[in-house]
């Protein structure tokens, strides 16, 4: 993961195969892949604007915890299993660009090894800039379990937006699903 100058430069030594894949993502803007590129060609990219982040790359979410472990961390999901069902996802979610997401612990080889314990974990986006629209689409993807543990399971993944001063609830999810699940959500700006 390598970051351009201020007039979107960069330039690397390659060796090796003659041809490699480049991405290149903003904020602010949809990510852009370019596949198969001969070494030594000088590719350009030309972003569209858009609010579209599969993490493939750090576009500067930003984490918060009180909790004693599962923090939010972008990589490979790592897959666990509780009672013989998937517990944490073993790969990112279809259609996503690249191979990483925001998964809370991803360390250890059973379910319990890392989750969420005894708090919250939070994960933030970068600022949004939403005027001049008037209604928006906001489209997550999620995998959630709720199980296992001493007591029964009684956590929840909240989605919501905010403008600093007030949130607005998208969702609350408390029902595991042991499956990414994509959903869509039509909020009115003026809402929030």
């Amino acid at each position: 993961e390598k970051t351009t100058d201020n007039n979107g430069n960069y330039t690397v030594a390659l060796s090796g195969g003659s041809t490699f894949n480049i991405t290149a993502t903003a904020w602010g803007y949809k990510p852009q892949l370019m596949s198969n590129v001969a070494l030594g060609a000088t590719p350009t990219f030309e972003l569209e604007k858009g609010l579209v982040d599969d993490f493939t790359t750090d576009l500067g979410w930003t984490t918060a915890a009180t909790a004693s472990g599962g923090y939010w961390t972008r990589g490979i999901p790592k897959g666990t299993q509780i009672n013989g069902n998937p517990s944490n996802p073993d790969k990112d979610a279809e259609g996503d660009m690249g191979n990483t997401a925001f998964v809370t612990g991803n360390s250890g080889t059973a379910a319990g090894d890392d989750d969420v314990d005894n708090g919250l974990v939070l994960l933030t986006s970068p600022k949004m800039q939403l005027s001049p629209y008037a209604k928006i689409n906001i489209t997550l993807s999620h995998w959630f379990v709720n199980d296992g543990g001493n007591t029964t399971p009684n956590d929840n993944l909240t989605r919501s937006l905010s403008n600093g001063i007030t949130a607005y609830m998208l969702g609350n999810i408390t029902a595991s699903t042991s499956a990414w699940v994509e959903q869509t959500y039509t909020v009115t700006v003026n809402d929030i």
